[in-house]
């Protein structure tokens, strides 16, 4: 790599960091993240048998669990989703300049780097930035390994791809279109040698795979592919798979609105042009796309935030599509796409629910706290760090296994001379939230009242 590429690299990693660093602590500790705390915060044991319930595999929470033995702040645990962005810049570019030359590469790099989406994932303590890293790692070697099959390349593809599938189970759908390429494509000095590969990494997944079978699990909050499929094409250029979701975008102001829509046709044209440009990448994105598109039509598979550890390929697509287009094109379509970013960094609305000011009314006492949402539920009980009583009054829609473990079992409102009602219809069962609160009311009376966004706090004492 010539001096002039590094330079330009590192300002464009530089530009990443500024900005995952300037929105690294813009938006509270949402239910995802909180789950996550919990789950990680366990003692071994318990850990795996509450990690198998879930729908994602160990490895992200693994790495959780033992920084939380330095510390459980929000910041902290975010950082690994901050760092594992950063790291997937270069990748971006090695593609980009591996299929098409520098060029491609240095666009798709700062497309990827100034992303609404790839910035809100890299500041959020979730796995979504693991599986992104180690999915275009996985890409870069494959490209390799095809053209040389060496046992460095081999070695490195079975661990890169061992670490993605114990990442994120979405990582597995890449081998479909690793084989595709390999057997359409006639490498046949490379299939005896791929049977192997794919034999020992399965194998190497077997165990796990084993003990998920025997457990229960948490269902998928994924929408039908009608729904899904938009926002993950959309996503990668306005964001809106996190705490805020892109059906909230309507509630912004109408020119608001209109910049993130622009920015999201921008990219998906230019993306629909570079799908006709290199069959790989097409090839490596489409399939998995396809696939949980189809599957989402019958299935809850589909999850639009999940399939984002592919987006860095999108990028790659995108920039193939404007390769070649007018340098002012390019630069304002970057301009445009960093700014939907920035507008998100700054803007109260992308914070979500604000949490933790909800939280800091309520922490004035020791009375117990009654949640009627999961929404809240998780994250005041990482607030609180055991201090205060926690108790949920309507059904947990998590697996009985997670709860035995996490907490979070459905309890009677407990009757004592007053308590804290923190009230949100969010993830909540109509008819079963409305008949609590009719119960709850008959034995109480509202003292105080506070609202904080859709979220009502209220003081209650007992008649």
């Amino acid at each position: 790599m010539k001096s002039n590429e590094i330079k330009i690299l590192v300002a464009i990693t530089t530009i990443g960091v500024i900005l995952r660093v300037i929105a690294i602590n813009q938006h509270d500790f949402w239910f995802d993240e909180a789950f996550t705390y919990h789950i990680s915060k366990l003692p071994l044991k318990e850990f795996f048998m509450a990690v198998v319930s879930d729908n994602n595999p160990p490895l992200y929470y693994l790495l959780i669990h033992f920084l939380l033995k330095v510390d459980s702040s929000e910041v902290t645990m975010r950082l690994p989703s901050l760092f594992f962005s950063l790291l997937t810049v270069p990748f971006v570019y090695q593609i980009g300049k591996m299929v098409k030359g520098k060029t491609v590469g240095l666009i798709a790099a700062f497309l990827f780097s100034v992303s609404p989406l790839a910035i809100y994932l890299a500041t959020e303590a979730r796995l979504h930035s693991l599986g992104m890293l180690l999915a275009v790692a996985s890409v870069t070697i494959f490209l390799k390994l095809i053209k040389n099959p060496s046992l460095k390349y081999i070695s490195l593809f079975i661990l890169v791809s061992t670490l993605g599938i114990y990442a994120h189970y979405y990582f597995a759908l890449l081998f479909l279109p690793y084989m595709l390429i390999i057997f359409t494509k006639k490498y046949t000095f490379l299939i005896k040698k791929w049977f192997f590969i794919c034999g020992f990494i399965f194998l190497s997944f077997t165990p796990w795979l084993i003990l998920s079978s025997l457990a229960s699990h948490n269902a998928c909050s994924c929408p039908n592919t009608i729904l899904s499929l938009p926002a993950a094409l959309i996503s990668p250029a306005i964001g809106g798979v996190g705490i805020v979701t892109i059906r909230s975008f309507l509630n912004l102001p109408y020119y608001l609105t209109i910049t993130m829509f622009l920015a999201g046709f921008s990219l998906l044209l230019f993306f629909i042009k570079g799908l006709k440009t290199n069959a790989y990448i097409s090839t490596i994105y489409l399939l998995p796309l396809t696939t949980l598109a189809l599957t989402g039509f019958f299935l809850p598979t589909f999850s639009p935030k999940a399939i984002a550890i592919f987006s860095p390929l999108y990028f790659l697509l995108v920039a193939l599509g404007i390769y070649k287009t007018n340098s002012k094109v390019i630069a304002m379509l970057i301009s445009l796409i960093a700014l939907v970013s920035f507008i998100q960094i700054i803007n109260p609305f992308f914070k979500g629910e604000k949490l933790k000011a909800a939280y800091e009314v309520v922490k004035k006492d020791n009375q117990p706290i009654l949640h009627t949402s999961l929404l809240t539920y998780y994250t005041f009980a990482y607030y609180a760090q055991e201090k205060r009583q926690q108790m949920l009054i309507t059904h947990n829609p998590l697996s009985k296994t997670t709860v035995q473990y996490i907490g979070g079992q459905k309890e009677p409102a407990t009757y004592v001379s007053s308590l804290w009602l923190v009230d949100s219809s969010t993830w909540v069962d109509k008819t079963e939230y409305e008949e609590i609160l009719r119960q709850l009311y008959k034995h109480y009376s509202v003292k105080k009242n506070y609202v904080i966004d859709s979220l009502s706090i209220n003081y209650l004492k007992r008649r």
